[in-house]
């Protein structure tokens, strides 16, 4: 699928953000889990 630049910069930006967002969010609930589940771990 051919796109105009500017659309294929904007589409590369937010799968970007998109992705460091889901990557927090799941390492949050993993060291949640973490922390609630395994003794001493903090």
């Amino acid at each position: 699928m051919r796109l105009d630049p500017n659309t294929h910069a904007y589409v590369m930006a937010t799968a970007f953000f998109t992705s460091i967002c889901f990557a927090i969010a799941a390492m949050s609930v993993i060291g949640l889990a973490i922390h609630l589940f395994v003794p001493g771990a903090s």
